[in-house]
């Protein structure tokens, strides 16, 4: 997976379906051409955020196998997932994944708005 610099990240998430993904440091990982991974990590676990082209949305399996089999090989022992309900569906993706719901919070973007967040963890 190729490390991405901040800006190239932030263009790609929001390019490819997160139109507001914040300006935030993050480790930013390109897989293959189609598939943009911010890394937010913390002690043990990291903050996964995805987004994907839309021409290569069928390799999101392949995708998350990847990134998780890199955060293992770097020490983490768990991955969390905060999906918007807005981005329901990929809730999906994450229960075939090993994910599993830990429930619902409100969260407060950066720009202030507030939003229903779906929260998902698993443990690698």
């Amino acid at each position: 997976m190729e490390r991405m610099s901040r800006s190239d990240g932030v263009r790609l998430m929001r390019l490819w379906g997160v139109t507001g993904w914040p300006d935030v440091e993050a480790d930013y990982r390109l897989w293959g051409d189609c598939g943009i991974f911010a890394i937010i990590h913390g002690d043990g676990f990291a903050d996964l955020h995805m987004a994907m082209r839309k021409s290569g949305r069928r390799h999101c399996r392949s995708a998350v196998f990847a990134i998780l089999d890199m955060l293992r090989k770097n020490g983490h022992q768990e991955v969390r997932a905060m999906i918007e309900t807005q981005y329901r569906q990929v809730c999906n993706l994450a229960i075939k994944m090993g994910f599993h719901h830990c429930g619902m919070i409100v969260g407060r973007r950066l720009d202030g708005t507030i939003t229903e967040v779906i929260e998902m963890r698993m443990k690698i």
